[in-house]
């Protein structure tokens, strides 16, 4: 997957919007289909990448969150993350 990625902008751009408005709160399924060769596989990888790269900005903040947010996405279980802070 080292090759650069070219030529789905506009559907990058809906997935990754299809992203931000699931962090927001809202479900959302984004179904990628066409004809086989077009890229589908290399289109959810790229946003996969991105979603990695994401989780490991966040567990440089918090790693508690980082490894949910991981387990999450390697397991597609979602569920409410909820911290115990500290008094």
């Amino acid at each position: 997957m080292g090759d650069a990625f070219v030529g789905r902008g506009l559907e990058l751009s809906m997935l990754e919007t299809c992203l931000a408005e699931a962090r927001g709160g809202s479900g959302r399924l984004a179904w990628i289909s066409g004809e086989a060769g077009i890229g589908k596989t290399r289109l959810a990888e790229e946003l996969q990448r991105r979603v990695r790269d994401a989780i490991k900005k966040i567990a440089q903040h918090d790693a508690t969150l980082g490894r949910h947010l991981e387990l999450s996405v390697r397991t597609g279980v979602f569920c409410v993350y909820a911290p115990t802070w500290p008094d």
